[in-house]
C-alpha cells in the first residue's frame, strides 16, 4: 500500500531520469484521491498514456527501474489493462488511451488535467 503521495513523487523522479524522451502521464484512481487527501492509501498507481510511443517509453523506463512486468490475467480483462508492473510496494497499472472500453482519455480530459509533477521528461 502507498500512503504518502511523496513516495509517488520520488518514484516519478527516479523514472524521469531513465526516460529518453518527454512524455505526458495521466494518473487516475486512488493515487489521485491520495494526492487530494481524500484517501489514506492506495494499492496501486493507475496511469494512462495517450500514445503508443509514450506508453512503450514509460514501460521501458519502469522495467529499467526494476519493475517486473506481469501480463494482466483474466480478472483484469474488462479493464483493458495492458500490463501490471510491480516493484516492492509499488504496483503500476498501465493503460494505453482507454480503461474498461468506456473511459477514454479525451481531449477535454487532457485540457482539464492538473499538472502535479513537471520534471525534465515527465509531466504528470
Amino acid at each position: 500500500m502507498i500512503s504518502n503521495f511523496n513516495d509517488i513523487e520520488e518514484l516519478f523522479k527516479e523514472i524521469d531520469k531513465l526516460l529518453k524522451r518527454k512524455i505526458e502521464v495521466y494518473m487516475i484512481g486512488g493515487a489521485v484521491l491520495l494526492y487530494q487527501n481524500l484517501k489514506e492509501a492506495t494499492k496501486d498507481i493507475d496511469v494512462i498514456l495517450n500514445t503508443k510511443e509514450e506508453f512503450l517509453e514509460f514501460q521501458r523506463a519502469l522495467i529499467k527501474a526494476g519493475f517486473g512486468k506481469k501480463q494482466s490475467d483474466i480478472s483484469y480483462k474488462h479493464l483493458d489493462l495492458t500490463y501490471l508492473l510491480i516493484r516492492n510496494d509499488f504496483r503500476i497499472d498501465l493503460f494505453l488511451s482507454k480503461v474498461c472500453s468506456k473511459f477514454f482519455l479525451s481531449k477535454g480530459m487532457i485540457k482539464r488535467a492538473k499538472k502535479v509533477i513537471s520534471l525534465d521528461n515527465i509531466t504528470l
